[in-house]
């Protein structure tokens, strides 16, 4: 079976160029909060989504961007607790790191 499913996208960098929406925006941002709205109407409590904006009030997982194959502070393994302690002061109490390294095509250490 499936446990959950995870939806990418939901920027609006994502949509194509002029588009309309159904009522009019007072900032681009409200389209991820419909998006994520949606998502947690339709699979709720067993989604993630990568995105939200003023969101903190729907008890979801959201996935921080992808980590680098690195120790470092730079969306490297060390970004890890510091992120996910930010995402958490800012209201997301539910928190995915998602995997940590491979994303940036280089080859990780040896160690890591």
């Amino acid at each position: 079976g499936c446990d959950s499913v995870h939806f990418d996208g939901g920027e609006v960098s994502y949509l194509p160029a002029g588009f309309v929406t159904e009522s009019e925006m007072t900032v681009p941002d409200e389209y991820a909060t419909l998006y994520v709205s949606a998502v947690a109407t339709e699979f709720r409590p067993s989604a993630q989504v990568r995105v939200g904006y003023k969101t903190q009030d729907i008890p979801m997982f959201v996935r921080m961007t992808d980590r680098r194959s690195a120790w470092d502070n730079n969306r490297g393994l060390k970004s890890v607790i510091p992120t996910t302690l930010t995402m958490s002061i800012l209201g997301y109490p539910f928190v995915n790191a998602g995997p940590v390294g491979g994303t940036d095509g280089g080859l990780p250490d040896r160690e890591l």
